[in-house]
């Protein structure tokens, strides 16, 4: 039957039109999934795959990937990323708009905390690069620079037998955050459950000297020059509840 003189067509099917529109989405979802886990079997031990990938992927691809809604997509991303990276490739993190990527693999590590490899992408490659870690924490919020400092710490407190180069790169990470912490000591850390304190929590830094792990905690023992008035002897992991999975509090000397 036609509509009647000035008024408006009905709609029909609206419901339908929007069952589709989300079985499209679904579908697209689905593809990525699998086309993101076929990328990463292909990368996995093959050098050529990887180069490839990388070529083709970063940091573009790697950034939609990223920031999309589906969690699936975004840990099937971050196994590829992971699996294409190396010392070489972490580099090119640094270069003007690349860095944008390993900022989001520290958000996808904050908010999605069973994200096994978006913490491997952290301590498994980002960590091995100190100006990295600068660039980093230069551009993080309060609350993500106590993220990567737990990665540190969790990096630090592995009970594997460390190497000369591995525990040189940790004492140039404590080296840059004992200066940070130098800069702004004058920084109260507060440990509150105010939803809207999040700013106010400051990351208390690693001091220099010889570190070692025990029980978990970190120890740094020793001062170097005009740091000595602030060095930081020991970090502890307190619980909070109320959104912070983990403060750190200093004890000083």
């Amino acid at each position: 039957m036609a509509p009647a003189v000035g008024q408006p067509p009905v709609q029909h099917g609206s419901a339908s039109v929007c069952a589709n529109c989300s079985s499209k989405l679904s579908l697209i979802s689905v593809s990525l999934r699998c086309s993101l886990q076929f990328l990463g079997n292909i990368a996995a031990g093959n050098g050529d795959s990887q180069n490839s990938i990388w070529k083709c992927a970063f940091p573009d691809l790697f950034l939609t990937c990223l920031t999309y809604s589906d969690e699936k997509i975004v840990a099937y991303c971050c196994m590829v990323l992971f699996t294409c990276l190396n010392s070489e490739k972490v580099r090119e993190l640094l270069y003007p708009g690349n860095l944008t990527v390993a900022l989001h693999v520290l958000k996808v590590y904050k908010e999605q905390l069973e994200s096994e490899w978006s913490f491997l992408i952290v301590t498994d490659h980002l960590l091995k690069c100190p100006e990295l870690v600068k660039a980093l924490y230069a551009k993080l919020s309060n609350q993500e620079r106590v993220t990567l400092l737990e990665l540190i710490m969790e990096k630090v407190s592995e009970k594997n037998p460390v190497t000369s180069e591995e525990m040189n790169l940790f004492m140039k990470h404590a080296d840059f955050l004992a200066g940070c912490f130098k800069e702004k000591c004058e920084a109260v850390l507060k440990l509150t459950s105010a939803a809207d304190a999040e700013d106010e929590v400051f990351p208390i830094c690693l001091g220099p000297g010889t570190a070692s792990s025990d029980h978990g905690e970190l120890w740094c023992v020793g001062v170097i020059g005009s740091v000595q008035s602030c060095c930081l002897k020991r970090i502890v992991a307190l619980p909070v509840s109320e959104g912070f999975r983990c403060c750190l509090f200093p004890i000083l000397q």
